[in-house]
């Protein structure tokens, strides 16, 4: 794939493969060995990806695999960053445009960074809510149904006063930091969110009660469904019949070694002010809104539809507990943003009578008389250029300085 454009005939030569050998050794040697180029400048190496991916991609649609092969031999040879998301980042999309072209060891480098999760059997959940429980274990079935959810024997009720539902997530999740826990404890927290929406989003059943008069401790759980469903049925109905809305999902793991991390998701709905199906007693809300994803409310859901309108749920899920990372060929191609694939700055020659004497590095958009100036104090030019006149200095914008003396 190296030796020429796929569409082209190329004369076979064995010595060419010494090349492409060395180029998997240094790929060998930065993943695995831990002794590859480290870049001197991070936001370059990012550049230098995201270009990567651009070009790879685009190549690959064209068939010309050799060139594609060349721009990761460009990126790998200016290295990775330092800075440790920025790195994984790199990394991870690296290896990920590498496995078409050399699957067997973008396979094992990728089983290295990414280490199959141990046997999980059993994951607690900080709340009472029992029919949340039941929803992330009908979730999690899709996935492992061998793990079981259960609310955390000692489970303490946290007053939650955050402004996002992460924080909190978050806050829910703290008490049980200073416990020794066997197994990864979840909380999971939802906001809901309005056009010229004036309440707290996560504030999601305080806004009904607080619209009463009344406060939570104050209400059964069945009256707290009835003034959710009352609520936002009279907003569905203050906005003409219905309205549309989203909620936004935040879930916290403390797993047993201390480590917490986090994820987030949206879902989009109709909320109605006509109730399809009677109400749960958890999620009152069901019985008022339409699922955008698949069209169907709580009324005519399937159990398929019930797992479409959860796939955010089960790929945070996937992604926290390291499920479907056991293969590379189940990853995603990496994207790119387009910012980061135009150029800031260029590098250019500096000839003296028309010989390159030096390389200066400068701003795309870089006035005349700045660039002369460093192609003037460049270190090798500056020694040409010592004891001598200028007669002319040439700038071609972009692209070389000449400068002529005598």
């Amino acid at each position: 794939m190296y030796i020429a454009d796929f569409s082209a005939s190329a004369p076979w030569d064995t010595k060419n493969i010494i090349g492409v050998r060395r180029f998997l050794d240094r790929v060998y040697n930065l993943f695995i060995e831990g002794t590859g180029k480290i870049a001197e400048d991070d936001e370059e190496a990012m550049r230098n990806i995201h270009k990567t991916i651009k070009k790879v991609g685009s190549d690959i649609e064209n068939y010309k695999f050799n060139t594609a092969i060349a721009q990761m031999m460009i990126c790998l040879n200016y290295g990775a960053p330092k800075d440790t998301e920025k790195s994984t980042f790199w990394r991870e999309s690296f290896v990920k445009l590498l496995h078409p072209f050399a699957p067997h060891i973008a396979e094992e480098i990728w089983q290295e960074m990414n280490p199959i999760q141990e046997t999980l059997s059993k994951v607690y959940l900080a709340t009472g809510n029992k029919q949340k429980l039941e929803r992330i274990q009908k979730v999690f079935s899709r996935i492992d149904d061998a793990v079981s959810f259960e609310i955390y024997p000692e489970m303490v009720e946290v007053e939650e006063n955050a402004e996002t539902p992460m924080e909190c997530a978050l806050q829910k999740i703290e008490p049980y930091k200073e416990k020794e826990n066997e197994f990864p404890i979840i909380a999971i927290d939802t906001a809901v969110y309005f056009d010229g929406q004036e309440t707290n989003p996560t504030h999601v059943k305080r806004a009904a009660l607080s619209a009463i008069g009344k406060t939570e401790s104050e209400c059964t759980q069945e009256e707290i469904a009835k003034a959710m469903v009352d609520y936002y049925k009279d907003i569905a109905k203050k906005a003409g019949g219905q309205k549309e809305f989203y909620y936004i999902d935040a879930l916290a793991v403390l797993y047993p070694d201390g480590v917490i991390e986090t994820a987030e998701w949206k879902r989009e709905y109709i909320l109605q002010d006509t109730e399809h199906s009677p109400t749960q007693l958890y999620f009152p809300m069901r019985s008022l809104f339409i699922s955008k994803i698949t069209g169907k409310g709580d009324h005519n859901s399937t159990e398929e539809d019930f797992f479409i309108e959860m796939q955010g749920q089960s790929n945070a899920l996937k992604e926290l507990f390291g499920y479907g990372k056991e293969s590379i060929f189940f990853s995603e191609w990496p994207e790119y943003d387009e910012g980061m694939t135009i150029d800031n700055e260029v590098t250019i020659g500096v000839q003296i009578l028309g010989k390159l004497r030096g390389e200066i590095r400068i701003a795309i958009d870089e006035d005349k008389e700045s660039v002369l100036a460093k192609a003037r104090t460049q270190e090798n030019v500056a020694k040409w250029l010592e004891g001598k006149e200028i007669v002319k200095e040439i700038y071609v914008p972009g692209k070389i300085v000449n400068i002529v003396i005598k």
